[in-house]
């Protein structure tokens, strides 16, 4: 990576995100990694969710054609870092972990913040990631309510401030 790759990394950094769960079933077997998502108030509204191609829940997912979001919170850190982490064995990365379904079999982590289950809508190249786009089946708020959030190569809490900011903006 050359000086100006390096300086863009670190920029990158620097965009706060949500920290998720990104699972699915295929077949008998669950997989899942951490990852982050996007959501849109498009009408419909949907889910996106960015992941590598050479990751091996994403040919999971292109096989399933499902999966779900679990938006993490700030005390699932342990969560992030072991679905995270390659050295963790795919088979067990769900062993001691409580989760349920709803529509697409797909697992939803127990307290989370929030979560998303959805059918793949399409697989968009983004360099060696795909953008791949979900029509939301079933969405809900966990028990949780502070989101795990990743800041310049850290994970970190927020504290909410200020008032209540509604989007869209009503009419």
């Amino acid at each position: 990576m050359d000086r100006e790759q390096q300086r863009v990394m670190e920029v990158l950094r620097h965009i706060a995100t949500n920290v998720s769960i990104v699972t699915t079933r295929d077949g008998d077997a669950l997989h899942g990694m951490t990852a982050s998502m996007w959501a849109e108030a498009a009408k419909p509204p949907r889910v996106l969710i960015t992941l590598d191609r050479q990751a091996k829940t994403y040919q999971h997912i292109k096989r399933s054609r499902v999966f779900a979001v679990s938006l993490l919170s700030e005390k699932q850190e342990d969560l992030a870092l072991r679905f995270g982490a390659a050295t963790v064995p795919h088979d067990t990365l769900f062993s001691s972990i409580s989760y349920r379904t709803e529509i697409t079999d797909s697992p939803i982590l127990d307290s989370c913040v929030a979560f998303f289950d959805c059918r793949v809508e399409g697989f968009y190249p983004f360099g060696s990631f795909d953008i791949i786009t979900g029509q939301i089946e079933a969405a809900g708020l966990g028990s949780a309510d502070q989101p795990l959030v990743y800041y310049a190569s850290h994970l970190a809490s927020i504290l909410p401030f200020g008032p209540i900011v509604q989007y869209p903006a009503p009419p």
